[in-house]
């Protein structure tokens, strides 16, 4: 599984948790619902400022771990 696979898996599993919908999502990260939209299909390419945005969003926080 890529580094991206696991990210969208782990932001949609987040996001499911909280009962929370694309749109929400993209409202509490101040992000444009589409963008969040293709993040969440897995065909996006967020950038760290993206993934602490999203985490953010959902309470909780970004951590990269070599």
């Amino acid at each position: 599984m890529t580094l991206n696979n696991q990210f969208t898996k782990l932001l949609r599993e987040a996001a499911q948790e909280q009962h929370l919908s694309g749109a929400e999502l993209a409202r509490r990260s101040e992000m444009q619902q589409a963008s969040v939209s293709i993040i969440l299909r897995g065909e996006g390419n967020p950038t760290l400022v993206t993934i602490e945005r999203l985490a953010a969003a959902l309470g909780k926080h970004a951590k990269i771990n070599f």
